[in-house]
């Protein structure tokens, strides 16, 4: 896989808490594009963050298709 974009990612305010949200874009072997976006929210009571991962493949035809949650795993 080629890395298009991924980069430190946007710092953001929710409510009290910091947080933090960016994006991995992967060019794949098979010819479409894996897009991974990552959430970070710091907890509020104890160290560490809460981790949101969500991602789709983006194919040649302008088609987008949902990334099993096996996949996803690798960017937790």
């Amino acid at each position: 896989m080629e890395a298009l974009m991924q980069g430190p990612g946007e710092k953001i305010s929710a409510g009290t808490r910091m947080a933090s949200i960016g994006a991995i874009v992967l060019r794949c072997k098979e010819g479409h594009i894996q897009v991974v976006i990552q959430g970070f929210l710091k907890h509020r009571f104890f160290p560490g963050s809460a981790v949101m991962v969500h991602g789709f493949y983006k194919n040649a035809d302008e088609s987008i298709d949902p990334m099993p949650h096996s996949k996803l795993m690798e960017f937790y």
